[in-house]
């Protein structure tokens, strides 16, 4: 016996609402999964500066291993009027995003005001600090990327023949240098840091070498994690898909069975 519209409907939202349900459950597992990333990218960071991943038991300041660091210019130096739209980009902490170095086509100068700010001038393999608002935005700078300037709210680490700049950038990233840096920042509206903080800031006594081993640790680790988020990516894409595929089977009579309903 065939079975009427109406139970037919009633079996088909009754349907929908456990398919629906079951999406939503899928939907808060996944939700969690990005912040398990987050904290476990952390973690890998702080083992990696304060001796977990390596044999690393003392440390010293960034003052006493000799790095060059070079506050950025003035606000004096820099006018409004001093910004072209696609020159040669001049990096703020609001650039520096996940160790990257993310330049705005708005936020550039003319080569002629780079001329005069030289001084400021990134070269390659240094890395570039946030000093303002949020700590821990730290990236190396590769002169392959073409001329870029020092912004009044970064901060410069010059390359060392002692440290290396992607561990230090990792290092600078990390919970054990973002905690000391807020703990120690001055500014009440927006915190800021200056030479004298920075210079105080512990580092842990570690070879060159071993520096490089942990940079490859680090990255063999993040590159896991990374690979985790894609396929969360696309399995979080495909269920987002899942109840328009299930209203458009609902409409074409396919979500149900319509044998054997009385």
């Amino acid at each position: 016996m065939h079975a009427s519209p109406l139970a037919e409907q009633e079996r088909i939202v009754a349907k929908l609402d456990a398919a629906f349900a079951h999406v939503e459950t899928l939907k808060t597992s996944l939700a969690r999964i990005p912040e398990l990333l987050k904290k476990f990218r952390q973690t890998v960071l702080t083992q990696a500066v304060t001796g977990k991943l390596t044999s690393v038991k003392e440390f010293t300041t960034l003052g006493e291993i000799g790095i060059d660091i070079q506050t950025g210019p003035f606000g004096s130096s820099l006018h409004q009027e001093d910004y072209v739209e696609g020159g040669i980009p001049v990096i703020n902490p609001s650039h520096i995003k996940d160790g990257k170095i993310q330049p705005n086509s708005s936020v550039c100068i003319s080569l002629s005001k780079f001329n005069e700010l030289r001084v400021w001038a990134l070269n390659d393999k240094d890395v570039v600090l946030g000093r303002r608002g949020e700590m821990g935005r730290a990236a190396t700078y590769n002169s392959n990327d073409g001329l870029m300037l020092c912004g009044t709210g970064s901060v410069i680490f010059r390359k060392s023949e002692s440290v290396s700049s992607d561990f230090l950038v990792y290092f600078l990233r990390s919970p054990f240098c973002v905690n000391y840096l807020n703990s120690n920042s001055v500014g009440s509206t927006m915190i800021n840091l200056n030479q004298k903080i920075i210079k105080a800031l512990p580092f842990p006594k570690i070879e060159l070498l071993e520096q490089h081993e942990i940079v490859s640790r680090v990255e063999a680790l993040f590159a896991k994690a990374d690979l985790i988020e894609a396929h969360y990516q696309r399995f979080k894409e495909n269920i987002d898909r899942l109840p328009q595929t299930l209203l458009a089977k609902a409409f074409r009579g396919e979500l149900v069975s319509s044998k054997n309903i009385k």
